[in-house]
């Protein structure tokens, strides 16, 4: 149950702060803000899927043992 309320509330959270940061963006225009954010979305999506697979390595390679 836990990994369900943990991508829950890591969303949440990512929509909060992308709801202050846009309050708070000062003279930049709302279509630069919004391609800044996408490439910050997209980095954690690979960096998230570079983990997991990270994690599947490790998980495999103790489990053989």
């Amino acid at each position: 149950m836990f990994p369900n309320h943990a991508g829950i509330t890591g969303t949440v959270a990512a929509c909060v702060w992308g709801a202050i940061a846009y309050k708070n963006r000062g003279p930049m225009s709302t279509s630069r803000y919004l391609m800044r954010l996408r490439v910050i979305a997209q980095s954690c999506v690979v960096g998230s899927i570079m983990l997991g697979i990270g994690i599947a390595a490790l998980q495999d390679s103790t489990s053989e043992k």
